[in-house]
């Protein structure tokens, strides 16, 4: 049996399995949401909860990564 690695939340900072978070990955400098985990690149993982998404609005965390669509955010709320 495999044993599957937890991901870190860059919001709070905690470990959780992948199934938990959504994995945002930076193509070409823009940063984009990998829905099926299939992009190429390191991932930058967020929880899958309103209140993560709001930290990482809030403390500008994504902006650290790389150009950050206007539309990213909204998408995020949308596939809770």
């Amino acid at each position: 049996m495999r044993k599957e690695n937890p991901r870190t939340d860059i919001a709070s900072r905690q470990k959780y399995p992948k199934g938990l978070l959504f994995r945002i990955v930076n193509i070409n400098g823009t940063l984009t949401l990998d829905k099926d985990n299939t992009l190429k690149g390191r991932g930058i993982y967020l929880k899958k909860d309103l209140a993560s998404i709001e930290i990482a609005s809030r403390k500008r965390l994504l902006e650290k990564k790389g150009n950050v669509p206007a539309a990213l955010f909204e998408e995020l709320k949308e596939n809770l």
